[in-house]
């Protein structure tokens, strides 16, 4: 089950960078700063 906290690891990397990002740009420009 290692696995499974390597992946639960990087899902919280992923969403703290999210957060940092929430707050200095709108919900209307998300689409503008989303890569691919």
């Amino acid at each position: 089950m290692a696995n499974n906290g390597k992946i639960k690891e990087l899902a919280n990397f992923i969403w703290g960078i999210a957060d940092l990002l929430r707050g200095d740009y709108k919900q209307a420009d998300y689409g503008k700063i989303i890569l691919p």
